[in-house]
């Protein structure tokens, strides 16, 4: 695809990309920013995560786990659609394999699937708000990201989950 024939990111998209912005920034993970643009890795349109590390970063399993799977899981909320058809559809390519890299148990995921769902009810307007913003400015900020987030009173309660 050159350069001038380029998709614009879909609200999909953006839904997801905000997905996991917020579940990273509410249990605790940091990051410079998410960027709605083009992959020329992987040919495809998406969020680009802007971190001062390469590959995985330095997170228990279980954090990459959710926040892996809410960028799916919001694209789903969004379109209406079961979780699994999502997961297994090219916009879900990279965090499948990312979670299969994990090597997590199969009885763990069921854990970690219910979390990102908790974490994505209790953060849904949180979500909405990052896409529509994300489709607006192209890209966020770290700093923009957690200032949408929902905290509860006890701001560490994610932090310390297993």
């Amino acid at each position: 695809m050159s350069g001038s024939t380029r998709r614009k990111p879909s609200v999909s998209t953006a839904y997801h990309e905000a997905g996991h912005a917020i579940a990273a920034a509410r249990i605790g993970f940091t990051f410079d920013r998410v960027l709605l643009g083009y992959h020329a890795e992987s040919q495809s349109l998406g969020g680009v995560w802007r971190t001062e590390w390469s590959g995985f970063p330095p997170w228990p399993k279980w954090m990459h786990a959710i926040v892996l799977m809410c960028g799916p899981f919001a694209e789903a909320r969004y379109r209406k659609q079961s979780i699994g058809k999502i997961w297994l559809a090219r916009s879900s390519e990279s965090d499948a394999r990312a979670f299969a890299q994990l090597g997590i148990k199969d009885d763990e995921v069921i854990a970690h699937r219910r979390n990102a769902g908790l974490l994505l009810q209790e953060q849904w307007s949180a979500v909405r708000r990052t896409a529509s913003d994300l489709l607006a400015h192209g890209g966020l900020s770290f700093e923009d990201i957690e200032d949408r987030v929902i905290w509860p009173a006890d701001r560490n309660a994610w932090r310390s989950k297993t």
